[in-house]
C-alpha cells in the first residue's frame, strides 16, 4: 500500500525564560527535548551568534531521534562526509524535499531530492558557499531505535539521468514529473525546505538567523 507523504509542520515551544523546550516534527506530533539553555560562555556578554562566528557553527543534528529524516541524514553524512565542515566555521544543513513515501513488507521507500548546503555565518545571514542535490530513493527499515537507511538509489547525472529516473519511478509519470520540478532549487518546495531546516537549526542552537543567501543573489528572509 502506498501513501503520499505530506510535509510536516514544525514549531517550537519555550519556557518562561524563552528557552526552547521541544519541537514537534512528525505528523503524529512526536517530539524530543533536544535543546537546553546555552552553557555559560567564557565571556558572559558574548551572544550565540558571536560565539559561532568566532568558534565555528555547530554541527547539524536532527530534531527527532529515530525519525526518517534522521536516518536519511545519518546515511548521507556518513557516505558523503557531510559531518566535516566545508571550511573553517562552516556547517552543512540539509533541505530535503520528499515527494512520495511507500511501504512494502518491512521496507519503507522514500522518494525525493535530498539537497545539502554549506553555510558560513555573517551577522544574522547564512551565506551559502556550496551545495548540491542528491535525488533518488532511500530504502529504510525500522528497528528498536527507529528508522535506519540501508540503501540509496541515486539518480544518475547527465545522459543517464532520464533512464535512471524512469527506473526509479517504475513507470509513474506523475512521479517523474515531480522529480523534474524539484530539481530546480528555486522551486517553491525547495525554498520552503531550506527555510524550514534553517529555522530548526537556528532554534536548536540559539542562533539569530534572519536569512540565507546564495552567492551573487539577494538574501532570502526566513519569514517570507
Amino acid at each position: 500500500m502506498e501513501t503520499e507523504e505530506t510535509k510536516p509542520e514544525s514549531s517550537s515551544n519555550t519556557d518562561e525564560q524563552g528557552n526552547v523546550v521541544y519541537i514537534p516534527f512528525d505528523e503524529d506530533e512526536s517530539s524530543v527535548q533536544v535543546f537546553n539553555p546555552p552553557a555559560g560562555d567564557e565571556d558572559p556578554d558574548m551572544t550565540a551568534n558571536e560565539k559561532a562566528e568566532k568558534e565555528g557553527l555547530p554541527s547539524y543534528k536532527s530534531a527527532v531521534s529515530g525519525s526518517i529524516e534522521e536516518a536519511i541524514t545519518l546515511y548521507l553524512w556518513k557516505e558523503f562526509g557531510f559531518e566535516e565542515p566545508n571550511e573553517e566555521g562552516a556547517v552543512n544543513i540539509p533541505a530535503y524535499v520528499i515527494i512520495k513515501q511507500s511501504e512494502v513488507d518491512d521496507v519503507t521507500s522514500v522518494y525525493g531530492d535530498f539537497w545539502v548546503y554549506g553555510y558560513k555565518l555573517e551577522d544574522k545571514n547564512l551565506l551559502c558557499i556550496n551545495g548540491g542535490s542528491y535525488p533518488g530513493v532511500f530504502k529504510l527499515r525500522q528497528n528498536e531505535n527507529g528508522y535506519e537507511a540501508f540503501e540509496f538509489e541515486m539518480l544518475e547525472d547527465g545522459s543517464g539521468y532520464q533512464e535512471s529516473l524512469e527506473k526509479a519511478c517504475e513507470g509513474d509519470e506523475e512521479l517523474e514529473k515531480k522529480f523534474l520540478e524539484i530539481s530546480d532549487s528555486s522551486a517553491e518546495e525547495c525554498m520552503d525546505a531550506r527555510r524550514n531546516f534553517i529555522n530548526l537549526y537556528a532554534v536548536a542552537n540559539h542562533l539569530e538567523i534572519e536569512s540565507y543567501q546564495d552567492e551573487g543573489w539577494d538574501p532570502v528572509f526566513l519569514n517570507e
